[in-house]
Parts: structure tokens; sequence; C-alpha cells
């Protein structure tokens, strides 16, 4: 089973920049880890800068809204 969420980040990420009434979103402080296997991975912390956490999305219109952009390509 191919999990696409996982190669679809960047575009999703685009997506709430250009079409935000297609994502729910909410700031969460979190920071980034530095070291070992989980190097460059977020987590939830207290202390850490407040970031957009998405946390859903209209997929039927995400994936409209990112063909018709590719068809205008």
């Amino acid at each position: 089973m191919t999990h696409y969420y996982k190669v679809l980040w960047d575009v999703l990420t685009a997506v709430a920049f250009g079409e935000e009434s297609l994502i729910q979103k909410e700031v969460v402080r979190s920071k980034v880890h530095t070291h070992g296997v989980s190097q460059g991975q977020t987590y939830p912390d207290e202390t850490g800068r407040p970031v957009n956490l998405v946390h859903d999305v209209d997929r039927e219109a995400f994936f409209e809204y990112i063909t018709d952009l590719a068809r205008q390509g």
C-alpha cells in the first residue's frame, strides 16, 4: 500500500498557501530533532516555536486543485 501523504507533504504545503480554504490547521508549539535517526522530524514541545499544523484536508478538492494547476503548467 502506498502512503501518499508521505510524498505529498511539500505539495500540501504549497496548496495551504495557495488555497487555504482546502485545509484545517491549528497553531502548536514544536521543536525539531537535531540528532540521531529522527533528525529533521518535528515533535510537540511546549517550549518550542509556534507553527501551523495542518491536520485535515479536503482530499477531493486538494487533488482537483493540483490537477488543475498541472494542466495550466
